[in-house]
């Protein structure tokens, strides 16, 4: 059956200060982003059914998400998330599965048993091939892509009746085309890697689904802004080994007391050791760490290129020395002994023939004495120098290269610039200590969300896996949103590669993937109660908050009996949870000592009285040290937050 799509203008989309739609009204909604691809999963499938009437797309930006988005329809925060029948449903290949079942147009699963086999196979199988694809943009991205596409490639082998993955246009398309989609582009522009070639019933495929109406609308608008995108997230060691900048003119004293005795730069932390020295570290780093070699193996190349390695020193003692006698000779004779080195190999324009080690060790001082010599002395390096001058056009070209070059021409001095200070909370400044592969939980010492997980971490004993890096959320450095966590919201957790926020999912991640005291029971009568408080705690949290402009004591005294009630639960200790310190504990004691000194300051209201059991379970929870070390230091500040904030005082 053919799709039913039909034109429609798309709406607005919906950001930080936008008013919420009139949330479970009886309008059926999909939550979107257009560029997400797991989002355009459930775009192609409504559009395909023609429920374009029927279910309203409502675009979110993610990069500055509404509150009201996750307190009042998905509390996970993401998308796609689809609102239907009073209910709220989320994750794309459940979603596509969900629109095809549950609304009338053409079918986008098959009846037959062998097709609808192999479809369910295909969707076990999405997972796999996306992470192997986005894994390999940072070690071998063409070795895995002729893997994962071969395996579409032999997928379209399977059924001869029509160009699709189960012969007619089916929901295993949409599950991988949203990604073929991105891949084709940033693998043709970031490795001059073609999907297709070689692969006829993949074009085919691409080709057939470009006709269809119902997926062309939802394509990727700007290839460009994906790719740089992509490059930003997936290339290089940029998630493994941090940057940490130090002002060299204001050298902070901690560098040469901490961290190296030398007080240089560069120097690199790296397994417990601190190695320095240019040269040294990017030996280090080509060998240590995975990513494309730097040095060649042919050993002509790479006999000449411990020359060129071995003579740079003097290359810019040379120059440096020259300049307050004849620089122009020195510049005359250094630069003709690098021209005279590119004729070396013919097989690329570099010094090796390829980019190397010996490109990297010479470009810094070359950029700088090029703009040095010609603003100073009127002097051209690249004049008479063809080669050179090609040389430092191709390594233009480099984006490795280019993202560190000097912004500043008037201030070019050697060495880096360097070492990221944060702001701690008691305004002094907290050294990073940095670490390949380093776990850090991103907070704001202020943040009852935050804090669940920083208990979370002490009470598993993790202040030595997990280092705590405070930002200042009233003075957000700019590279946390874009280079760590874009909702540019705390607490975020770096590991493994990857990030993971909001409180609730970061302390089941603590939990599953971290050792230390469980903090979930194995009862199933008390991990059930668990369940239920956390799930409740959203409830409980907006309750409070949201009180604060209307009738706060009417509204404490319902959820602070709720707690009080669910102290009772079990008698064999004064937890939520009765004797173990649980998940529930760490959920609820960051707003409750909150609330208690807000309530009290500002409204005269004792959160205990009345409450015997709520009065031990504080006094409890103030002898575990895990959260007495996480407690507010200021209880004067945090009244005078909540009375600006909450009540406009």
């Amino acid at each position: 059956m053919a799709s039913l799509y039909v034109h429609e203008d798309l709406p607005p989309v919906l950001g930080l200060t936008s008013n919420p739609p009139p949330v479970f009204d009886g309008t059926t909604r999909l939550y979107t982003y257009f560029p997400c691809p797991f989002a355009q999963r459930v775009w192609i499938t409504r559009n395909y059914k023609g429920l374009q009437d029927k279910i309203k797309l409502v675009p979110i930006d993610l990069y500055n998400r509404p509150a009201w988005y996750k307190e009042k329809v998905y509390p996970e925060n993401k998308v796609p998330a689809l609102e239907h029948n009073g209910k709220i449903i989320g994750e794309s290949l459940n979603l596509i599965k969900y629109v095809d079942s549950n609304f009338e147009g053409p079918s986008l699963f098959p009846e037959e048993p062998a097709k609808r086999q192999f479809g369910e196979e295909l969707l076990s199988f999405v997972d796999k091939f996306l992470g192997g694809i986005y894994a390999s943009f940072k070690s071998d991205p063409i070795k895995e892509a002729n893997t994962q596409f071969d395996y579409l490639e032999n997928a379209l082998s399977k059924f001869d009746d029509g160009p699709f993955l189960l012969g007619q246009f089916s929901l295993a398309d949409i599950a991988y085309i949203t990604f073929v989609e991105r891949f084709r582009i940033f693998l043709s522009e970031a490795f001059k890697y073609d999907v297709t070639a070689g692969r006829p019933k993949l074009a085919l495929w691409i080709e057939e689904l470009d006709k269809i109406d119902a997926y062309k609308v939802t394509k990727v608008t700007d290839p460009k802004e994906l790719v740089e995108m992509y490059k930003k997230h997936f290339m290089g060691l940029q998630d493994k080994i941090k940057l940490v900048p130090v002002d060299l003119y204001n050298r902070p004293a901690w560098y040469k007391e901490k961290v190296y005795p030398e007080n240089k730069v560069p120097a690199l932390e790296h397994n417990g050791k601190i190695i320095g020295e240019s040269l040294n570290l990017i030996k280090y780093v080509d060998s240590n760490f995975e990513g494309p070699s730097l040095f060649p193996e042919e050993p002509a190349k790479r006999q000449f290129g411990e020359e060129l390695l071995s003579y740079v020193d003097k290359f810019v003692d040379g120059i440096d020395a020259s300049f307050k006698s004849d620089p122009i000779k020195e510049a005359n004779a250094q630069f003709d002994y690098l021209e005279n080195a590119l004729s070396k190999f013919d097989d690329g324009p570099f010094l090796l023939g390829q980019f190397s080690l010996a490109d990297i060790a010479y470009i810094p001082f070359v950029e700088r004495y090029q703009i040095f010599l010609s603003e100073a002395f009127k002097y051209d390096i690249t004049a008479g120098r063809p080669k050179l001058l090609l040389w430092i056009e191709e390594l233009n070209k480099i984006d490795a290269y280019e993202a560190t070059k000097t912004k500043h021409t008037h201030n070019i001095k050697r060495g880096l610039l360097g070492l990221i200070i944060l702001k701690s909370h008691d305004g002094s400044f907290d050294f990073l200590s940095l670490a390949v592969n380093g776990e850090w939980l991103y907070i704001y010492f202020g943040c009852p969300f935050a804090q669940r997980v920083w208990i979370t971490r002490n009470y598993k004993g993790l202040q030595d896996k997990i280092k705590l890096v405070p930002i200042d959320l009233d003075n957000r450095p700019a590279w946390y949103k874009e280079k760590v966590y874009p909702p540019n919201k705390v607490p975020a957790l770096e590991h493994n590669g990857k990030i993971i926020g909001e409180s609730l999912d970061l302390i089941k991640y603590l939990e599953s993937n971290f050792e230390g005291p469980s903090l979930f029971p194995e009862e199933p009568a008390r991990r059930q109660f668990a369940e239920e408080l956390l799930s409740y705690s959203d409830k409980f949290v907006g309750g409070m908050y949201g009180s604060f402009k209307s009738d706060p004591i009417k509204e404490a005294n319902t959820h602070f009996d709720y707690l009080e009630n669910a102290l009772s639960k079990f008698d064999d200790g004064p937890l939520l949870l009765g004797r173990q310190f649980s998940v529930a504990d760490v959920v609820y004691i960051p707003f409750v000592e909150r609330f208690q000194i807000f309530l009290s300051e500002a409204f005269k209201y004792d959160i205990t009285e009345g409450r015997p059991k709520l009065v031990l379970w504080i006094e409890e929870l103030n002898k575990i040290d895990a959260y007495k070390a996480t407690k507010l230091r200021d209880p004067k500040q945090l009244v005078e937050f909540y009375k600006k904030h909450l009540l406009d005082q």
